[in-house]
């Protein structure tokens, strides 16, 4: 009896002298592209074990993780979860962070005007005041493209979309606009006639391609504007 009386005497003093972990990492940058490589670094204290949760929901045991990015991540504000236990595992101690992650960029990705053919670092394709709307730029959506589609979800079907420069479409149109602030004091051209095809691919991808349409800046034909582009 005395023996067992000790036994758990022991047990009780290791447990007490369990320290509390607390969970803390570092990410190699905020801002990734999909594809990229994340480098998770453990700073936690008093840790012995960890489980890292990754936006996928993927989980890792290691102390520190390099997670690569799905090149169909369709992008956005995403998070990363680590899990710090103490030698026991019966501390814990947790702590989330954001990363955000940029649409992969496709070798075909581009949009020219003017004579400049640019090749798109940010791309997305949302829902905005009920029509679908993809929009590509450079960083902070400078000279960005917006074209704006008639229908009020994303497209399922293949289809080809007349151009209209009235924003207030109907079934089967769309509008295209090119903001050019970095070159011309932010004018807003807008195509006035054409076409733009919309072909649904892989995951639902959108890709839209339209070549030489006549554009204007308030009331001034200026140029034409082509591109391909594919995001999600």
């Amino acid at each position: 009896m005395k023996n067992i009386f000790l036994y758990f005497i022991i047990i009780l003093l290791f447990t007490a002298c369990q320290k509390q972990p607390t969970a803390n990492f570092s990410t190699d940058k905020t801002t990734y592209t999909a594809g990229e490589t994340i480098h998770c670094t453990d700073a936690s204290t008093n840790a012995h074990h960890w489980l890292w949760t990754m936006p996928d929901g993927s989980t890792y045991t290691t102390q520190n993780v390099d997670y690569v990015i799905d090149t169909n991540d369709i992008g956005g504000t995403e998070t990363i979860t680590l899990e710090t236990f103490s030698k026991n595992k019966r501390k814990i101690s947790t702590i989330s962070k954001t990363i955000t992650v940029n649409q992969a960029i496709l070798a075909s990705d581009f949009y020219s005007f003017n004579g400049i053919t640019y090749k798109p670092v940010i791309k997305n394709s949302i829902l905005v005041a009920g029509y679908w709307t993809i929009s590509a730029g450079g960083f902070n959506y400078s000279d960005p493209v917006v074209i704006k589609l008639y229908d009020s979800a994303r497209p399922t079907v293949s289809m080809t979309y007349g151009i209209t420069s009235n924003h207030n479409l109907l079934p089967g149109q769309a509008s295209l606009h090119f903001f050019y602030g970095s070159y011309d004091a932010g004018h807003d051209y807008g195509a006035l006639s054409g076409q733009l095809v919309v072909t649904v691919g892989l995951n639902g991808r959108l890709r839209v391609v339209f070549n030489n349409l006549p554009v204007t800046a308030g009331g001034t034909s200026s140029n034409n504007i082509s591109g391909d582009i594919t995001c999600f």
